[in-house]
């Protein structure tokens, strides 16, 4: 296993680990989408990106955690890892604010689909979905400072 995908199921596990976090009841629906700001950052903005293979493998895990209709976790992060990884070419992130506006556009795309999903082949109320966008948007400067600096620790 090479140095980058170490890191990559490390940083994989830790944000699995933050999902998991004990939250109070009132902000169950504000906890931000770890997994998916990890899906963003290998897929976008590193140049060995995650397997696809593994991507859909932890949204199959987390419909099993969260309950949801199968597969909808794994079409949304699918979908968001393969605009990421076709527009990093087109797209010249310059600034922080533009990969911040390039993170917004990819987590609320996830979530399009992911409520997409859930009023198709499920009951539950889908309103509540929204709510983990400003959340993960406000946890990415700060996620995805850290794993910008351990890219460029790997890229030594």
């Amino acid at each position: 296993m090479s140095r980058v995908r170490f890191y990559q199921v490390v940083s994989i596990l830790i944000s699995l680990f933050l999902l998991h976090l004990p939250l109070p009841t009132f902000l169950l629906w504000f906890r931000p989408d770890w997994v998916l700001l990890n899906i963003i950052f290998w897929t976008t903005f590193s140049e060995k990106p995650l397997p696809l293979w593994v991507i859909w493998a932890l949204g199959i895990a987390l419909d099993a955690f969260y309950g949801t209709a199968l597969a909808a976790h794994a079409v949304g992060y699918l979908c968001v890892s393969f605009f990421g990884f076709f527009l990093k070419t087109r797209l010249t992130l310059y600034s922080p604010m533009h990969a911040l506006t390039f993170v917004t556009i990819l987590v609320t795309l996830n979530q399009m689909i992911l409520s997409i999903c859930l009023a198709t082949f499920s009951e539950q109320p889908i309103i509540f979905y929204w709510g983990t966008i400003p959340t993960t948007l406000i946890a990415w400067p700060i996620w995805g400072a850290q794993l910008q600096k351990l890219d460029l620790r790997l890229k030594k």
